[in-house]
């Protein structure tokens, strides 16, 4: 049986009604990616790490740094020295038997998948305990990260951190579990998290001065 010039007619409305739907959702979707890009570039603009040379942060910033963060230790940053191949921090104890220890470490790849940063340290002295070994270079890195993200405020160190393990002579820092940096590292951009476009690509020591890069990637 033919169908009739109004069912016809009904069949062709429902048809270019869907046909219009589905080229408004994909025009509101290309809206939204270009909307998405935009947003950031803006937010790409702002951060220091994403220039050429990344953020340098140089030995003087670093050591005041270390220094406040085991500002109520029984221990003393005295200096530190930074090359292209490690760095080395120099303590003294007062505590107990007076000694110098020093803390050699080297930046591991970053593992920014799992916003993971891994740091291979050697003790010369065993009287340095965990927690201050902790404290000394989770600060550091944490620091840094904070310093290229564009994140300017950041807390004191607490004894006891979560996000910090050690493992043998490596130390592991979750950086989006800190809390000074959670809110930086999960901030969104229309539903999506910037920083898994957005990622640091090195993290190393150099002439008086640790390197923080910041590259685009794709998530």
């Amino acid at each position: 049986m033919m169908m009739s010039r109004r069912r016809w007619l009904s069949v062709l409305l429902v048809s270019g009604l869907g046909l219009l739907s589905t080229q408004l959702t994909q025009a509101q979707e290309q809206d939204q990616i270009i909307a998405f890009y935009l947003k950031m570039k803006e937010f790409a603009a702002k951060l220091p790490g994403l220039n050429r040379e990344g953020v340098v942060l140089p030995k003087s910033l670093i050591l005041q740094r270390l220094q406040n963060s085991v500002k109520n230790e029984s221990l003393l940053i005295e200096d530190i020295q930074l090359t292209p191949e490690k760095g080395i921090v120099f303590l003294r104890s007062d505590k107990g038997i007076a000694a110098k220890h020093q803390l050699e470490f080297q930046f591991l790849p970053v593992d920014w998948p799992n916003r993971t940063v891994h740091i291979s340290f050697k003790q010369s002295s065993q009287a340095v305990s965990e927690n201050a070994l902790v404290r000394i270079l989770g600060n550091m890195a944490i620091g840094a990260v904070s310093l290229a993200t564009g994140d300017q405020v950041m807390r004191d160190l607490v004894e006891k951190m979560p996000y910090a393990r050690v493992q043998g002579q490596v130390l592991s820092i979750r950086l989006d579990q800190v809390p000074s940096l959670a809110p930086t590292l999960n901030s969104q951009l229309f539903g999506y998290n910037a920083f898994d476009y957005v990622g640091i690509s090195e993290l190393k020591t150099g002439p008086d001065a640790i390197y923080v890069k910041l590259a685009m990637r794709k998530p």
